[in-house]
């Protein structure tokens, strides 16, 4: 257990109290819980939480939120109280003298203080040597910024160890930290870090003795799978890509932050290496993308996007390695992955970020048979299957008549929507009178507040798609809807036109909100699901997807 003087205010670190074996086992189990709700992965064997050391002090990268004269993080229950923290326990030293150093700043005051709004403290180690590259962040109405911030830079430019400072704007209400690139005031651009190049802005794992770590895991699978290609995604600065082509691959790497490319591709040109970077958006692969034998994928915490998972699986030919940030999109991807013919069995958590909840964690998966399909119910007569998200019904019939010839789809879904699809095993059973088959039950979360119930589609003597309001969270509200028998009607457009679509839908005029709600809780899909159908009077359930309840 930690003693921090910030820890009843600070909303950093969460698990300072508690003893830190106990931490590793915490975050291996909640690594095991997010794969265990996916059928698909319950076979999945999580390791133990390969421990860090130190777990104080080992933070390579401090970014701090800038308020007055406070340097610190918002605190516990706030979204916009700043707590000051001085002497903070999981940053070094050298980190936080340039903390110290810019609150004496600030304290004199004037427009460029007032201006600031972060700062961005990144360490880099090479041969024992320390050297801190520094980011003020401002607001971007600041005027004449590189000569207002000028004083500021020189001051911090003193703090032993920095050898450059930089400054990057901030957009008004903007989640990221950083508007445009990060422009440089004083001293160098880049600076040595255990193997490859540190930059302004580029992404760095938190903890350096973990990252060597995660590197050798990494370069392990190279060994294990025989790859001599590798396609690298979200590759930042290339501190995993330099290890894969130091262990023998050739390597590509994406990634969209073109300061980082740029010194992933010096340090391989200083080694004579063989990667090569690429500037490009990892989430618009092209379709061109060549095969690789191996495909490394390290993304942010959202995880991958639909059309990035399918194509990752037609480029790997040998593995994929993927490595998360979170659990719970990590087991989404996983549970899909394996639906497409790439399986995993084993996954390892690394603590990487000592004295918090999150935890990293390493998986390769090879190619597999699909997942097999989940069966709710069958007779002699209907088969029921529990469709998967991200599926079409003409892949899902395929796999069907696999199992049963002939089978016949008595419903119908979208390839976004999950839930219970009857199949009748042949023509004959697919009549009415011969099936049963009588309304289906289905759930949807939608944008904005409709009316108490409606009625969505009707046929020329029935209503076929009916809804009654549930509860509102956030502005949004819960469906259920009705559809009658033998109906194929897709709910997604009859909700778009009443005004309410549902969250997730992917047709154009609602990415602002996709967006949102795949950052912020991984929603990759439009939020809807069949969850139960009646048959022959018997009421036929599927289990709310796992990947909704976020």
């Amino acid at each position: 257990m930690i003693d921090c003087p910030h820890a009843a205010r600070c909303a950093g670190c969460t698990r300072l109290s508690q003893p830190y074996d106990a931490q590793l086992v915490d975050k291996a189990s909640e690594v095991a819980r997010a794969l265990a709700r996916y059928p698909e992965l319950r076979a999945l064997r999580v390791e133990p939480c390969a421990p860090a050391t130190p777990h104080v002090g080992y933070r390579t990268r401090a970014k701090w939120v800038v308020d007055g004269g406070r340097v610190g993080l918002y605190a516990k229950g706030s979204d916009h109280e700043v707590v000051d923290l001085p002497g903070c326990v999981v940053v070094p030293q050298s980190l936080v003298r340039v903390a110290e150093a810019l609150r004496g700043r600030l304290a004199e005051g004037g427009a460029a203080a007032a201006a600031i709004t972060g700062l961005d403290v990144r360490q880099a180690l090479d041969g024992g040597l320390e050297a801190l590259l520094v980011t003020v962040i401002h607001d971007h109405a600041l005027r004449d910024a590189d000569a207002a911030l000028a004083p500021i830079a020189a001051a911090l430019a003193r703090v032993p160890g920095v050898v450059g400072v930089a400054r990057a704007s901030r957009d008004p209400g903007s989640p990221r930290a950083f508007g445009a690139p990060p422009r440089l005031l004083v001293g160098a651009s880049s600076a040595v870090d255990y193997g490859h190049l540190a930059t302004f802005g580029a992404f760095v794992q938190a903890h350096r003795g973990q990252s060597v770590q995660l590197a050798r895991l990494v370069a392990s699978a190279v060994a294990q799978t025989g790859s001599t290609t590798v396609l690298e995604l979200f590759g930042g600065a290339g501190a995993l890509g330099l290890a894969l082509a130091r262990a023998g691959a050739d390597v590509e790497l994406l990634e969209l932050v073109e300061g980082a490319a740029d010194a992933a591709t010096e340090m391989a040109r200083r080694e004579r290496l063989p990667l090569q970077a690429r500037v490009a958006d990892a989430t618009r692969l092209s379709e061109r993308e060549p095969p690789r034998d191996l495909v490394v994928v390290d993304p942010p915490r959202r995880g991958l996007p639909p059309r990035l998972r399918d194509a990752v699986v037609r480029i790997a030919r040998r593995a994929i390695v993927y490595v998360s940030c979170d659990p719970a999109t990590l087991a989404r991807d996983l549970a899909h992955l394996a639906r497409l013919g790439f399986a995993a069995t084993s996954a390892r958590p690394i603590d990487m970020i000592p004295q918090t909840d999150a935890v990293e964690t390493v998986v390769v998966l090879r190619p597999a048979s699909p997942a097999p399909l989940v069966v709710l119910h069958e007779d002699d007569d209907v088969l029921v299957i529990d469709k998967p998200p991200h599926m079409s019904m003409r892949d899902l019939e395929a796999r069907v008549a696999a199992r049963a010839r002939g089978a016949v789809p008595l419903g119908w879904l979208p390839p976004q929507a999950s839930g219970v699809v009857p199949f009748a095993r042949s023509w004959t059973a697919a009549f009415p009178e011969k099936s049963g088959l009588g309304e289906t039950t289905l759930e949807a979360r939608v944008r904005g507040v409709t009316h108490a119930r409606g009625v969505l589609a009707r046929t020329s003597d029935r209503v076929a798609l009916s809804y009654v309001r549930g509860e509102v969270r956030g502005g949004h509200a819960e469906l259920e809807l009705t559809a009658a028998p033998s109906s194929r009607l897709d709910p997604l457009p009859a909700l778009a036109r009443i005004g309410h679509p549902a969250l997730g839908d992917t047709r154009d005029g609602h990415e602002p909100t996709n967006a949102h709600f795949f950052a912020s809780a991984g929603l990759d899909r439009a939020w809807l699901h069949a969850s139960r159908v009646v048959i022959k009077g018997v009421t036929i359930e599927s289990p709310r997807a796992p990947d909704l309840p976020a």
